[in-house]
């Protein structure tokens, strides 16, 4: 009985989203105002901003990008992980964690997406929130920088600290001749030492 109403709510959910999602589509490619519907959408941030709908989406998994994941990789965002031994030199250095699929690999930089999306909501709670929310997020940002580098860096017995970085590619520049291309004109969004 519990499966069949956590059936039922997951899909209800999505579907629910999917179809707002598709009309505020249509509306805005129309350029269509209609007033109906902005009470709809404005109904419908509520509900996603709700915070008995934010522990159901991350128990859940609707909130990871698992399938639904286009959406949230707008600009490519990546993280890369240098690892480094006691002279300071690089040992070697990676951008797909040895991930060989690419649609893995996409659904592992939703977390990057995620990721660089915390850091510039970080940016607005400088200007208006208190100090201990703002040192909460900054310390999570913290830990998954850390815990992306530590799983690379535990494969080389040589590392004795590692570097992660998270960049962000330019939309424009993704895409060369329909081939996926991360060496160029990209950008440090965020980057962190850490010793091993």
């Amino acid at each position: 009985m519990r499966i069949k109403i956590f059936y039922h709510i997951f899909f209800g959910i999505i579907i629910i989203s999917s179809i707002i999602s598709t009309i505020g589509s249509f509306f805005d490619i129309h350029k269509i105002k209609s007033d109906r519907f902005s009470v709809v959408n404005e109904l419908f941030n509520h509900f996603l901003n709700n915070p008995l709908y934010r522990g159901f989406a991350i128990f859940s998994g609707i909130n990871t990008g698992y399938g639904f994941y286009g959406i949230n990789i707008s600009t490519h965002k990546y993280f890369e992980v240098e690892l480094f031994d006691g002279q300071n030199c690089l040992i070697s250095s990676t951008k797909d964690f040895g991930i060989e699929r690419q649609n893995n690999l996409i659904r592992f930089e939703v977390l990057a997406s995620k990721m660089a999306n915390f850091i510039s909501e970080n940016k607005e709670f400088e200007l208006n929130e208190n100090d201990r929310v703002l040192e909460i997020r900054k310390l999570y940002v913290e830990k998954i920088f850390k815990y992306v580098g530590k799983y690379e860096a535990k494969k080389d017995k040589k590392c004795l600290y590692y570097r992660t970085t998270l960049y962000s590619l330019m939309p424009s520049d993704i895409w060369i001749d329909h081939h996926y291309n991360r060496n160029i004109t990209s950008f440090i969004y965020e980057s962190i030492y850490f010793d091993l």
